[in-house]
């Protein structure tokens, strides 16, 4: 994980053994929600925000998308699509 920043086609992540933050505040009552970027890998949905403990998260799974056009330097836009954030704001 100290090489640099996870690109979006890399198989890696965050090891899933490694408890983050909300993983220890969610059991306890606390309602867990991150904005921004993810960038701790996403190639399989065990890795993303909220199968990582967050009970939402609206941003991108990688580093170099555009705030204002959601591209992604021409690459496929990698906005998140987690149906927990969407359910969570309808």
């Amino acid at each position: 994980m100290q090489e640099g920043a996870i690109r979006a086609n890399e198989p890696r992540g965050l090891p899933l053994e490694l408890r983050i933050l909300p993983q220890y505040l969610s059991p306890l009552g606390y309602s867990t929600h991150a904005v921004g970027k993810w960038h701790l890998g996403h190639h399989r949905r065990a890795y993303t925000p909220t199968q990582r403990g967050f009970h939402s998260f609206l941003g991108y799974l990688t580093g170099k998308e555009d705030y204002y056009t959601r591209t992604n330097s021409g690459l496929v836009r990698e906005l998140v699509k987690c149906s927990a954030f969407r359910k969570t704001i309808q």
